[in-house]
């Protein structure tokens, strides 16, 4: 099992002043034993994860994540030119795998919500 805590700095993504937003990914080990794990973070169509827009996804590997053990990431989402007021999905994946990176075996997914505002 593990515990995937998120956090938005600021809260809401402005238009006006076309500055991204701060997601903060903390994921916890709460297994007995040494995992595998793989961290995705899907952004809705309006959004993305550098200035030009291109980028939609991001993916982190953990080839050694021991019991109890804390793992920080941080993102920085910008609204699209074509973004327009509204809440749009975030989506963040656990992937655990096993012997290697192809191999799923079990799945944990988060969904968030992130409020873009004039």
């Amino acid at each position: 099992m593990y515990s995937v805590n998120t956090t938005f700095f600021p809260f809401r993504l402005s238009l006006r002043d076309r500055k991204p937003v701060q997601l903060k990914v903390e994921l916890i080990n709460r297994n007995q034993q040494e995992k595998m794990v793989s961290l995705e973070l899907l952004l809705s169509r309006q959004l993305a994860l550098d200035k030009s827009g291109l980028k939609a996804t991001a993916m982190h590997r953990i080839t050694s994540f021991k019991p109890n053990e804390r793992k920080e990431f941080f993102f920085e989402i910008f609204p699209k030119q074509f973004a327009e007021h509204g809440t749009y999905p975030v989506r963040v994946k656990v992937l655990q795998h096993y012997q290697n990176f192809d191999l799923v075996e079990r799945e944990f997914t988060k969904n968030l919500e992130l409020t873009v505002q004039d």
